[in-house]
């Protein structure tokens, strides 16, 4: 099973960006210095810290405690159940039993939910500010005291087997899984086998989730964010009161080794009687701290954008076609496309992949690039939800909230030269998976595709 909690390095629109201003300055000096003014960052008595946004006006509060803790801290057979826990936590409580936990939630039409990732977890919950004496200590009691019933687990576990038998019949997500087994070659903590997953899952034993708890809570670094608007003498108070007795851990967000490029198992192909193929390419990219990371980000929209030009709009191959980077300790970069036409397919995304490898884009693309993308850089947080989320993540991975303000000086500096030297340095040992029929698939088309950029 995998629960995910997405973290991403992305800036407001309240950052003030504005397209006229894209070639010189995406953001002024004076609004980033507002950024940083409406963000405070104080301690708990668990020494967990902080970072307050304030955004003035607004009655909504976010709140998220992230941990930089998740598959990837544990065992392979231990990340099963620790999916399970965040699920389980959810769901009722010593103190709030789920049908009362669920009638409050429902009465305030707020939100408390949790998850975990591959390489942290988070509970979060939204709600008003005036009801936040009465909802804050429901989310501290999600945290810190979970029920642990018996009934729900059981629950959690059978729509998790479920959700791992029904996988491999989804061809879309199964992509994935076929692309994993050419890219990670084997073990790694980032991927557990789907088969090996199930094995494990069938041996959870639910008696062990309160230990678990108990080591993530214990181990886990954590931080807490909020966005809201209420004074921070007030917010620090009710904090304290309800999440004081968080306690501050220790674990790391360090990069695992990198999977080792095999020339010999490149491509992996798993045979279903669909119509449709589902192709996915992986590669490596830095990780999330990299220097590099504003100019990957780029990047990939821009191999996005051309992709969906060349293959969807030009040649009418497919209509869902996209690439993305994963920012992690250790990245990775992905390429999709589902199509009827996969020979044609992998024979119009090797070249765009090529040209900006071997051509560099004029200064005018790339502004014009760099406009596109920093429109939806910011629209993405327009949601309260997602700044407490990019805040959280440029915590956990850089130990501040500078870099995340400062991004955009960072984009503004990227050069054409830049791009050519990322997509020269990343843009090589690609694996492939392929969800389709396999009387149907040519392997020297996968071969010609990778030949073109291995």
């Amino acid at each position: 099973m995998k629960l995910t909690y997405s973290f991403s390095l992305i800036l407001s629109l309240s950052l003030g960006w504005t397209p006229f201003l894209a070639a010189k300055q995406l953001v002024s000096d004076a609004t980033i210095a507002m950024q940083k003014q409406n963000t405070e960052i104080f301690e708990l008595p668990g020494k967990v810290p902080v970072v307050y946004r304030r955004i003035e006006g607004t009655e909504i509060v976010q709140i998220a405690t992230a941990m930089a803790y998740g598959e990837a801290h544990v065992p392979a057979a231990t990340q099963p159940a620790l999916s399970v826990l965040f699920e389980l936590m959810k769901r009722g409580t010593k103190t709030w039993p789920k049908d009362k936990l669920y009638a409050l939630v429902e009465k305030y039409a707020a939100s408390v939910s949790c998850g975990v990732s591959i390489e942290t977890s988070a509970c979060s919950m939204a709600t008003l500010e005036e009801y936040l004496p009465e909802l804050l200590p429901v989310y501290a009691s999600v945290m810190q005291e979970p029920a642990f019933d018996p009934t729900e687990g059981q629950l959690i576990l059978q729509q998790a087997e479920a959700s791992l038998k029904s996988m491999t019949q989804n061809p879309e997500a199964y992509v994935n899984e076929v692309v994993n087994g050419a890219f990670y070659g084997g073990s790694h903590p980032y991927w557990v086998p789907n088969e090996k997953e199930l094995e494990y899952l069938k041996k959870l034993k639910l008696s062990d989730l309160p230990a678990l708890h108990a080591d993530v809570m214990k181990k886990s670094r954590k931080v807490i964010v909020v966005v809201a608007g209420m004074p921070k003498d007030k917010l620090q108070k009710i904090l304290t009161q309800h999440l004081g007795q968080l306690t501050q851990g220790t674990s790391e967000l360090k990069a695992p080794p990198s999977p080792k490029f095999n020339a010999k198992r490149v491509f992996a192909l798993a045979d279903r009687d669909i119509p449709t193929a589902y192709v996915r390419a992986k590669f490596s990219l830095p990780p999330y701290t990299s220097p590099d990371t504003p100019a990957v980000n780029l990047l990939m929209r821009i191999l996005s954008e051309e992709l969906e030009s060349e293959v969807r709009t030009k040649r009418s191959l497919s209509y869902a076609v996209f690439a993305q980077p994963v920012s992690l300790a250790m990245g990775i970069g992905v390429i999709h496309a589902s199509t009827s036409h996969p020979k044609e397919t992998l024979e119009a995304i090797a070249p765009v992949v090529k040209k900006l490898r071997d051509e560099k884009l004029s200064k005018e693309d790339l502004e014009r690039h760099k406009t596109v993308f920093a429109t939806g850089y910011f629209l993405t947080l327009e949601e309260h939800s997602s700044l407490a989320s990019a805040l959280a993540s440029s915590y956990l991975y850089n130990g501040n909230i500078e870099r995340l303000y400062q991004t955009p000086r960072e984009l503004e500096k990227v050069t054409p030269e830049d791009i050519q030297r990322i997509a020269r340095q990343y843009f090589k040992e690609f694996r492939l998976g392929v969800v389709f029929k396999e009387k149907s698939f040519q392997k020297t088309w996968a071969d010609g595709f990778l030949k073109a950029l291995n």
